[in-house]
């Protein structure tokens, strides 16, 4: 990465002829005897690059991308990949204003497994069985949304996400918007966990977060269950048990939630929110939640 960003499209052409080689030679209709892939043409990008490979057979492929570590992708798009972990991507590469879509593993991290991801759409439509949207990636100003997990974590797993939005994911078990991660200055909106418990967070660190409007049907804690929580507003979810807040074993202090569930500084009252019929979470004036967090805590900035 150097200079003014430039976008590069990359196309993949599979050749899969119908004779097959059976000696090293090639078959009668022309069909390798194994894989081979050739080199990108043209070399160096200038815009757009085309990678042809062929296979000996007719053969499902899925294909992703690796991001070695230290590299660095910029307005790009990856789309429809599939892998037994990290559809979209795999690796510690540095990924900005890129999207994610429609990408899918088997195990874990159907968009991206690993990777630090900034200014980043990751969805609609990426699924896995944990973290569908991200699994143990870095997230910074991301919108991670509409993603579905099979099994915990429909947004992200083990993952540390900070100023972004999680909205609208959801997971078969549990964590519908997040699990085992840590959150700072998020908004963690409308996900939902279909059997299992905390429809916005399960079992994880979340500072300075508001979390709205998530679900977990068939479980407890339909904001965030366990967990460590602290200045954060939990308003307005739903679970089979404990609406907003299952602790468990975890803590929660200096946040706004109901009823209070125990813990330092916390309060109960309407957070006052600008508009919440439309989206706007920003609190009015004479909210009582204003400068009521944690004193001592290093976080700064309330997502805006």
């Amino acid at each position: 990465k150097s200079g003014a960003n430039i976008a590069y499209s990359v196309t993949v052409t599979t050749e899969t002829p119908s004779g097959l080689a059976s000696d090293g030679a090639a078959g009668s209709a022309g069909a390798p005897a194994r894989f081979a892939l050739e080199q990108n043409v043209p070399n160096p990008v200038t815009g757009a690059t085309r990678f042809r490979f062929r296979l000996p057979e007719r053969l499902p492929v899925e294909m992703g991308v690796y991001a070695a570590a230290g590299s660095f992708i910029v307005i790009c798009m990856i789309t429809n990949h599939g892998a037994l972990n990290g559809g979209g991507t795999c690796g510690w590469g540095n990924f900005e204003n890129c999207t994610l879509a429609d990408n899918s593993s088997a195990f874990s991290g159907g968009g991206a497994l690993y990777g630090n991801f900034r200014n980043c759409s990751i969805g609609p439509d990426n699924e896995s069985h944990f973290g569908a949207g991200l699994s143990q990636a870095n997230a910074y100003i991301c919108n991670i949304h509409d993603n579905r997990a099979s099994e915990n974590g429909g947004g992200v797993y083990s993952a540390t996400i900070r100023r972004s939005i999680i909205q609208n994911n959801t997971s078969s078990g549990s964590g519908g918007g997040a699990a085992y991660g840590t959150l700072e200055n998020c908004l963690v909106l409308f996900n939902s966990a279909t059997s299992g418990d905390g429809g916005g967070t399960l079992a994880s660190t979340v500072r300075n977060c508001t979390l709205r409007g998530n679900q977990a049907n068939g479980g407890s804690g339909g904001g965030a269950s366990w967990g460590d929580i602290d200045s954060s507003i939990i308003w307005l979810n739903y679970a089979a048990t404990d609406n907003n807040v299952s602790l468990g074993a975890g803590s929660l202090d200096y946040s706004c939630t109901t009823p209070d569930p125990g813990g330092i500084g916390n309060i109960t009252n309407d957070p006052q929110f600008a508009n919440d019929t439309l989206g706007d979470y920003h609190l009015l004036s004479t909210s009582t939640c204003i400068d009521r967090g944690d004193p001592l805590s290093t976080v700064s900035n309330d997502y805006a």
